[in-house]
């Protein structure tokens, strides 16, 4: 399933317009979004049933994180899927659906191949990605791109992403034609 290239494009502007109100001048942190936004978060143990949920009840949100996946609350994944799930909420049509009870709270399971399965999954991937790591801020780092792999751990390093998604957001920034194997 696949999104609009003018869809993606105002999910990213709507990221990295979060990203500069929230975070202006240091490495994104999802919590301090969320908590100016008055969205709980936990971090527990919940099997191998999710990596992150957004939930609604009695009129607030709360994203549970499972640590058992996730690792650290500072690992890569942990603040990627934190955004991801700050995206299901931040998506208006995602929020909306959720609080007017049209969509129950699902599980997330944040890896590329959720991009394939369902577009609100793909959406709130693309959001995050974007929020971690603004376009803007992405060309600042880089200057030019053209260093390759340099660039990829430059990203890394700078955004505290994985290689992975600096790799996937390097090559979306790059305008000659690329490709990712993993």
């Amino acid at each position: 399933m696949r999104i609009t290239d003018e869809r993606e494009e105002e999910l990213a502007e709507l990221a990295e317009y979060i990203a500069n109100v929230y975070c202006p001048d240091d490495v994104i942190s999802p919590k301090i979004i969320a908590d100016n936004q008055g969205i709980s978060h936990c971090y527990g143990v919940y099997d191998d049933y999710f990596d992150g949920m957004l939930e609604h009840y009695n009129g607030r949100f709360h994203i549970d994180l499972n640590l058992l996946r996730l690792n650290t609350q500072d690992a890569t994944r942990s603040r990627f899927t934190f955004s991801h799930e700050l995206g299901h909420f931040f998506i208006d049509e995602h929020r909306l659906a959720l609080e007017e009870g049209r969509v129950d709270p699902h599980s997330s399971l944040v890896d590329i191949y959720s991009y394939d399965s369902n577009l609100a999954e793909y959406e709130a991937n693309h959001f995050a990605s974007n929020l971690l790591m603004p376009k803007s801020r992405c060309m600042k780092v880089l200057g030019t791109i053209g260093k390759g792999m340099n660039d990829i751990i430059k990203l890394s390093n700078t955004f505290e992403t994985s290689l992975v998604s600096s790799a996937i957001r390097y090559i979306k920034l790059d305008p000659i034609p690329g490709i990712l194997i993993k």
